[in-house]
């Protein structure tokens, strides 16, 4: 069930020095799909004033292309915004054109703690996508960054998590979320703190406001939870099914 949400495109494992990041054009909404990105993004501002939660306006970097070259792979990230992606992955009249989308590339952190346990979260009330659903930390690659900068930045601005406690990060995979098109980069943290210590690090984070709950699942549980009923968020099920078939 939970396949069904999400296309694998390709498997890893990759560590970072086997992961090459290359530039490409910028991603930028034709002319006679402007008006259709405008009204998805002024209807996201008014959600968001409405309801309290949050937007993030800033530019991104989203996914052109991936190939496979031996066992390395190489990424071909594009300038986006949250704008452009707000207006075309997450906009029903945007993609039913068939237009290309902004595929801003979202990050998936399975964050192992000590103890064959995978720390999820709750996420926040205020957060714009997906509010108090259960997730794993992540965000998105923002201008200049690799999916394991991307990676380090969220498990530190949304748990306390620094990059001194991760012991290894390697990237599992790279899905596309089916409903809305948006490719997620699956990676793995193997942290060195204990949930006691992630529970007191969380209190001082820069974005505490993105978790309601920290929830700690056996490794062995996870792709029952993937195929739950669970209010799991699409990625969130993608990086728990990914994770579960992962050594």
């Amino acid at each position: 069930m939970a396949e069904e949400r999400f296309h694998v495109l390709e498997r890893g494992p990759w560590p970072a020095e086997r992961v090459r990041v290359v530039a490409a054009p910028p991603f930028v909404v034709a002319p006679e799909h402007e008006p259709i990105v405008e009204r998805a993004w002024r209807a996201a501002l008014e959600d968001a004033e409405r309801t309290g939660r949050r937007l993030f306006p800033g530019a991104l970097r989203g996914l052109s292309s991936f190939a496979l070259a031996g066992d390395a792979l190489e990424l071909a990230l594009h300038a986006t915004d949250y704008r452009a992606f707000v207006g075309t992955n997450l906009s029903a009249e945007y993609r039913a054109t068939s237009a290309r989308c902004a595929d801003a590339l979202g990050i998936s952190v399975v964050l192992e703690i000590p103890g064959e346990v995978v720390l999820l979260h709750r996420r926040g009330a205020q957060s714009f996508e997906w509010p108090l659903a259960i997730d794993t930390p992540g965000g998105h690659v923002e201008p200049g960054a690799t999916p394991f900068d991307a990676a380090l930045e969220e498990l530190e601005s949304e748990l306390g998590v620094r990059a001194a406690d991760v012991a290894s990060l390697e990237l599992l995979g790279l899905v596309k979320i089916a409903e809305t098109r948006k490719p997620q980069a699956v990676l793995r943290a193997r942290a060195r703190c204990s949930l006691d210590e992630i529970a007191s690090s969380l209190e001082q984070a820069r974005e505490r406001f993105e978790t309601s709950e920290l929830l700690p699942v056996p490794r062995a549980a996870l792709a029952a939870l993937a195929a739950s009923s669970e209010r799991v968020t699409p990625a969130g099920r993608a990086a728990l099914s990914i994770a579960a078939g992962a050594g």
